[in-house]
Order: C-alpha cells, then sequence, then structure tokens
C-alpha cells in the first residue's frame, strides 16, 4: 500500500529516464510488488503466471547490461497485521497475532527459486523487502530500488525506480535529493505523512483529514521540531490539547461594528476612534484582520497545524495510534547480511527442470531461454558493478558517441578485452545489426559447449541480441572484426552491381511500331479505307454518269471492302494466336492487342 499521497506529492520531481542509462547498475528489486502486479493483472486465472513474467523481466534489465539483487520479505511486522488481515479478508484474534500469509510465502518461495536458477543474488530481509532494498542503499551496495512503495523512501533510499515494463523503453525515477530541495519534504517529513495520511502500519490515517491539509501543515509549519517529535508530543499531551481546544471554542464573541467589522458598536467608534483601524474619531471599512480574543481564536483553530492536532487527539482518544512504534519502525537501519554484487551462473539443468515443473515449458524452449541468459552473463562477467558505466545522452550524435566510446574505453582499460571462453558458450563473432523497440543492437553468435545444455536444443549455435553501445564497450575487438567484414561485403556488392543501362535494358519494338502511321478511317471488319475521293478514284468511271449510279458504285464498293477487310482481319486473327501460342515471349505493341480485342468481340 504505501504511503497514501505520497506519489500525488512528489509528482512534481517525477523523471522520465530511458533504461538505457541504467547500464552498469545494481538495483534491488523488490520482489513483492512484481508478485502482487502480476497477481493484480491476471486476477488468478492463470497459475504461475508470476514466474513467466519475473523471467522475462529479469531478461529485460539484464539485456541491457543492469545487475539486480533479489530482496524478498521477511516475518511480517506486528504492526502490519490488520493490513495483512483486510488484504486477506480475515479477522484479527484477540490477541492481535501476526497472520500467516502462507499462500503469499509460497509465491515468493518459488519466485526466489527461479532468481537462484539463473544465478542473481536473493536476500531475505528481516521484515519488510523496502526496508532491506533501502539499507543496501545506505550502505552503497546498489544504486537504486526497483519497487512502487513509497515506504522505500522512509526507510532511506535515495533513488526509487517505478513502472519498469518489460514493453517499455523509460521508466520512472524519484531522487530523494530532488524531494528535499524542491518540494521540501525531508525523509521525517514523509514518517509523519505516514502516520496522518495512511500506511501499512496505520491504515486508515486520522479520519477528517485530507492529503491537502496534511501537505499544507508539514510544509507551513515552525521548523523548530521534526514532525514525529510534533507528533508524539500531541499523544502524549492529548489531554492538555483537548482542554485548551474546548478553552478557545468556549470564548464568546462580542459586539462588533458594522462598518469596519472590527470590535466595538458604531457609536463608540465615532466617539472615540478604533484601535485596529489606527483612528481617533470615527473608521472606515478596511481589511485589517480583527485583534479580538474571539477571532484570534478562530483563526488559531483553523490553522492546519491546530486542526490537525485536534483530529489526532480526537482519533487517539477512540483508537490509540501507535505513533512511537511507526517511528520505530521506519528508523531502524539494522544491519543485513553481507551481500555483494555478482553473478554465478548454475548448471542449465536446475532452470530448465524447474521451468518444466511449474510452468510445462518444453526442454528446447527451456534450454533456448538459458542459453540467452547464458550469454548475457558472458557479456556483462567482466562489469565493475560498483562503478556505473558510464553513458551518453541519446540525442548526441553518432561521431559524438564514438568519440565518447574512445574515451571511456581508455580511460577504463581493463574493459577492453572480454575472454571469449565461457563455462556454457563460447562467443564466436557478431552475426549482424539489429533495432530492438527503436534502440541499435548486435545479434552475438556463441557456439554451446555444455553437453547437456547441447543435447536439448535442435543446433549447437545459439544468439543473443545486445544493445550496441553495451557489445561496443565490452567487445571492441569484435566490433571492429564486424564493421571490417561489412565495409568489405558492401565494397564486394557494389563491384558486382552492373551499370544502370545494362540493369534496364530498352524495351523491345515490333516492325509494325517503326511503320509511319497512315491517317484514315477504321472500318468494322479492321480495313482503313481513305476518303470519299480515293474510293471514287478507285472505281473506274468513264463517260458521264448519273449520281444514282455513281452513289450505288461507290456503296457497293464500300461492301466489298468492308467483306475483304473482315476476311484479313480474320487471317491476321489466326496468325496472331499462332504466333501467340508458338512463343509466349514475344513482344506484342498495344495497339495490335487492341485489334485483336475489336476482333474476338466483333465475331
Amino acid at each position: 500500500m504505501g504511503v497514501k499521497g505520497l506519489w500525488r506529492a512528489l509528482k512534481p520531481i517525477k523523471e522520465e529516464v530511458s533504461i538505457l542509462s541504467l547500464r552498469g547498475k545494481v538495483l534491488a528489486v523488490d520482489l513483492a510488488i512484481w508478485v502482487v502486479q502480476s497477481e493484480t493483472v491476471t486476477n488468478n486465472e492463470y497459475q504461475g503466471i508470476y514466474l513467466r513474467q519475473m523471467f522475462y523481466k529479469i531478461n529485460h534489465l539484464l539485456e541491457h547490461g543492469v545487475g539486480i539483487i533479489i530482496v524478498t520479505d521477511g516475518r511480517a511486522p506486528h504492526l502490519k497485521a490488520l493490513t495483512i488481515a483486510r488484504r486477506l479478508g480475515l479477522e484479527l484474534d484477540r490477541n492481535n497475532k501476526v497472520i500467516q500469509r502462507r499462500r503469499f510465502m509460497r509465491i515468493m518461495k518459488e519466485c526466489e527459486t527461479l532468481a537462484l536458477s539463473l544465478g542473481l543474488t536473493v536476500l531475505k530481509g528481516a521484515f519488510e523487502a523496502e526496508a532491506a532494498a533501502a539499507k543496501l542503499q545506505m550502505d552503497g551496495i546498489v544504486d537504486g530500488v526497483i519497487t512502487t512503495d513509497g515506504d522505500a523512501f522512509l526507510y532511506g533510499a535515495r533513488q526509487v525506480y517505478r513502472n519498469l515494463l518489460v514493453t517499455e523503453t523509460h521508466c520512472e525515477v524519484y531522487n530523494m535529493s530532488r524531494v528535499e530541495s524542491e518540494v521540501g519534504l525531508s525523509r521525517d517529513d514523509l514518517v509523519g505523512m505516514a502516520i496522518l495520511n495512511g500506511c501499512d502500519f496505520n491504515p486508515d490515517g486520522i479520519s477528517g483529514l485530507g492529503r491537502g491539509a496534511v501537505l499544507n501543515y508539514i510544509l507551513s509549519r515552525d521548523r523548530g521540531r521534526s514532525v514525529t517529535e510534533e507528533i508524539v508530543g500531541w499523544s502524549e499531551q492529548a489531554q492538555v490539547i483537548g482542554d485548551k481546544y474546548k478553552q478557545l471554542e468556549g470564548i464568546k464573541r462580542k459586539p462588533h461594528c458594522g462598518i469596519c467589522k472590527h470590535q466595538g458598536s458604531k457609536k463608540e467608534h465615532t466617539r472615540s476612534g478604533c484601535t485596529c483601524c489606527n483612528s481617533t474619531s470615527g473608521c472606515a471599512p478596511n481589511t485589517t484582520p480583527c485583534s479580538c480574543t474571539k477571532h484570534v481564536a478562530q483563526r488559531l483553530l483553523s490553522s492546519p497545524h491546530m486542526q490537525c492536532c485536534v483530529k489526532f487527539v480526537r482519533q487517539n482518544t477512540v483508537a490509540v495510534v501507535p505513533v512511537k512504534e511507526i517511528v520505530v519502525e521506519f528508523s531502524n537501519t539494522s544491519s543485513n547480511d553481507t551481500v555483494t554484487p555478482g553473478w554465478s551462473l548454475p548448471p542449465c539443468s536446475s532452470f530448465v527442470n524447474y521451468m518444466q515443473d511449474k510452468l510445462q515449458w518444453r526442454k528446447q524452449g527451456s534450454a533456448e531461454k538459458f542459453a540467452h541468459i547464458a550469454a548475457l552473463h558472458h557479456i556483462s562477467q567482466n562489469i565493475t558493478f560498483s562503478k556505473p558505466y558510464p553513458v551518453v545522452d541519446d540525442s548526441t550524435s553518432r561521431g559524438e558517441r564514438v568519440a565518447a566510446r574512445g574515451d571511456r574505453v581508455a580511460a577504463r582499460g581493463e574493459h577492453t578485452s572480454l575472454p571469449t571462453e565461457h563455462a556454457t558458450l563460447k562467443f564466436n563473432h557478431i552475426l549482424k545489426r539489429r533495432i530492438k523497440d527503436k534502440v541499435d543492437m548486435y545479434e552475438l553468435e556463441y557456439s554451446v559447449l555444455d553437453h547437456k545444455l547441447k543435447s536439448w536444443l535442435e543446433f549447437d549455435v545459439v544468439y543473443a541480441k545486445l544493445t550496441a553501445e553495451f557489445v561496443q564497450y565490452l567487445l571492441p575487438s569484435a566490433v571492429q572484426e564486424f564493421s571490417a567484414r561489412e565495409k568489405q561485403v558492401t565494397r564486394k556488392k557494389k563491384e558486382n552491381v552492373p551499370p544502370i543501362y545494362e540493369r534496364y535494358p530498352a524495351k523491345k519494338t515490333s516492325p509494325d511500331q517503326t511503320k509511319p502511321r497512315t491517317a484514315g478511317k477504321k472500318t468494322k471488319g479492321g480495313k482503313k479505307i481513305d476518303n470519299l475521293t480515293d474510293s471514287l478514284s478507285s472505281l473506274k468511271i468513264s463517260g458521264t454518269v448519273n449520281l444514282g449510279d455513281i452513289t450505288a458504285s461507290v456503296s457497293s464498293s464500300t461492301i466489298s471492302s468492308s467483306s475483304e477487310g473482315n476476311k484479313i482481319a480474320g487471317k491476321i486473327d489466326d496468325k496472331k494466336e499462332s504466333e501467340l501460342s508458338s512463343s509466349e515471349d514475344e513482344y506484342i505493341p498495344l495497339s495490335e492487342r487492341l485489334e485483336l480485342r475489336r476482333a474476338k468481340s466483333a465475331k
């Protein structure tokens, strides 16, 4: 649950950063948050979904060069018994004993086994996982905490990462230094907010107090004492505060002037003046507050400090708020077990058999996923996680990135080479470039050395995708070889490409297209006939002929020419079809194809 209203109060300092900026960092993961998110999304419809989502989240972080320490919950604190009972829908007994979260602890144990089968470091906290993760950051072992529970800040964490999803390339980050400088809230102020608004140890908070009123009180109070000290004083002096509140409420209001709204009648102000208006005779409307005891008491009672104080005292008389216990819980800095960030890969059989047992994954698919994890282990085994990996901003140009990469390699020469031999795999070379989620990546090729893993795989070669800048940082020699090979392939392609006039030859033309077109009119049969004078000249007319005879001869000539045209067109059609059937690859002009269509439609 965390602290009610905390993320809304910290919204002004929320930053969205790329997951690429987390390379080389070690982050403590609150495992309970991952489990709760999986259970909330699926609503328990698919058993074991928490294991599947946990594996892909771990794979997503390892692909981007992020070191992981899994932190689990220990025994639930006594103060959290009411919160756990409400979540499980149970009732507390008369002794308010801690409820055993059997199903939740079983799921946590399964997730812990999965993390161990991948060789990750698992730390079990004494009580809350947020407290153990925050202690790791205070000791300088990790660089931040992955959680959605705001209690991490109250336990002492300095950087919290939220909404780090597999499908997203960005996440939210909250920095405690910005919370103190820009929002004006210290760690002690956040503890006071948790007591008044509500948290896991006081789920209801103080009834009648809104989040805005609590925030106004914390930001406007006197900084002489801390918030927790004031709240502890309220609980210890509840009787005194109650008597004072009744005394202030019991003050009666005396007559006030109708013009200036100050104490005294209008007649008195006209005769002797008003002290609030600084006048010797008469008064005028103004906004100066009245200094009478009633108005002073009203302003005191309406202040954020008095509202929080009075409502806390009223709540405390009905049900005692464990203020001191909450303050001690959040200020607990008990040391964890000795933890060193590292990653040692166990045998593949533990992961393959476990995923087959819990998720019914095929051994071949589980072996391929484990081989990918082994490749990530090989590429990251030479990273000094205690020093964050320097990253160039995404807005820089390619040339600036190359120059910055050279500076980083020169400054940290111990990472210029990486051993190719590995207990499980052997690095061969970089296969090709890839783009995943708008991020440049390299696909690496590995040969499988482990005989057990090789027996489950279909091929003896596996592939892994890693971010380009990460590979350039750890495998500079392999990147240089790949670049040289890529340039050689590009040069050969350019040499083998023929000239443009050979790639695009001229179109074939038929002999008919070279002949000039003759003007004339097309008949139905397809034969071209010239104008009337040419047709008349074709007739052998001698002597004087009547007009009717000329018309008859012209019509008969037209009919005969039309019949001859049909015969010729039929012969052409037969010839074209025979040519088409004999050779399909011969080019036919568009005009001839149109003539064929018209002839077929005429038939």
